[in-house]
């Protein structure tokens, strides 16, 4: 058996006689969400998607999962027989936080209303990923940047474009056990 060094927030928490094993558990799981996060380079979160075809249709549909996002947050994009649906997503409760102080505050009113921060330190656990999402399909042949179409509504975005052949890649592949930088 090869013995690990731990680091000082693991051997902490590995020397708490107070707390079950869940509680260490959880607690280490929050301390790798909260390092992943630090990291320096952004990790791209890749939204998940159904797509459908059939010829019988005039459209195929591809449905992306972008839950709390706003049409203003999202670009589609066309170029080069690429599809490319890219975006940022907010730290959720912070932006809902915002939304009702928003609201409550009466429209008439000239003043400005500043932006609503929440201390890291005063979160228990962060399991709601936020952050930079990306996807891209490749199109078929012939599909044009014009002939594309997208609505967002209760956190779906439905892309489609006009039936011709079947996309020839989708990128990226995604098996269920990697999952965990999905929105």
């Amino acid at each position: 058996m090869v013995a690990r060094k731990m680091s000082s927030a693991q051997a902490a928490v590995a020397k708490s006689p107070n707390q079950s094993r869940v509680d260490r558990f959880l607690h280490m799981q929050l301390l790798k969400l909260q390092l992943r996060r630090r990291i320096d380079t952004p990790h791209v979160l890749i939204p998940r998607m159904d797509l459908f075809q059939d010829d019988a249709l005039p459209s195929t549909y591809a449905i992306f999962e972008i839950p709390g996002v706003s049409e203003r947050s999202i670009k589609v994009d066309v170029e080069d027989g690429l599809l490319t649906i890219e975006g940022m997503r907010g730290p959720p409760l912070r932006a809902r936080l915002n939304d009702i102080i928003r609201s409550r505050v009466a429209v008439d009113e000239d003043r400005c209303i500043p932006e609503f921060t929440l201390a890291e330190e005063k979160y228990r656990a962060r399991e709601l990923n936020f952050g930079i999402f990306r996807r891209k399909v490749q199109l078929p042949p012939g599909v044009k940047a014009s002939d594309v179409r997208h609505e967002l509504r209760d956190g779906m975005l439905l892309v489609t474009w006009p039936t011709g052949c079947t996309p020839t890649a989708i990128s990226p592949v995604v098996n269920l056990a990697s999952m965990q930088g999905t929105i």
